[in-house]
């Protein structure tokens, strides 16, 4: 009886953690226009926005602050029909050689339909390799 609670307890934990191992954040360059990740549908089928689609980055753009720190700040707008409970915009950065140097990422929640939110992902350069990024939306729920 203990043996297969454990053996249960143990399962979830790897199921649970399993799940939350990969990532679909579709990355866009740094120098990319950001644009609608919604997809797009003939006029006369509605589609219901929701999930991913339903969190556009708006606008981007790289900023430097002191002792190392960059940012990469803009905006994101919920264009679904449903609130987002939780959201996150991933950032990659990258050096000359298109390396990658580190990552970061920002976090909204509750973000209802229509509103937009200004975000900020912060990034700790200590020895100035950044040269380019690339952006996402990365988890949506």
């Amino acid at each position: 009886m203990r043996l297969s609670a454990i053996l249960i307890i143990l399962l979830l934990v790897v199921g649970v953690t399993a799940c939350g191992c990969t990532s679909r954040t579709q990355y866009v360059s740094g120098d990319d226009e950001p644009g609608p990740t919604a997809p797009t549908t003939a006029a006369a089928t509605p589609t219901k926005v929701t999930g991913r689609d339903a969190l556009q980055i708006v606008s981007h753009e790289l900023e430097y602050g002191s002792y190392g720190s960059i940012y990469v700040v803009g905006s994101a707008k919920n264009i679904g029909d449903e609130r987002i409970s939780w959201g996150s915009i991933d950032v990659k950065f990258y050096d000359h050689d298109g390396n990658l140097v580190g990552n970061g990422a920002d976090f909204v929640q509750d973000l209802d339909p229509g509103e937009t939110w200004k975000f900020k992902v912060t990034y700790y350069d200590s020895d100035g390799a950044v040269d380019s990024y690339k952006i996402g939306v990365g988890s949506t729920w």
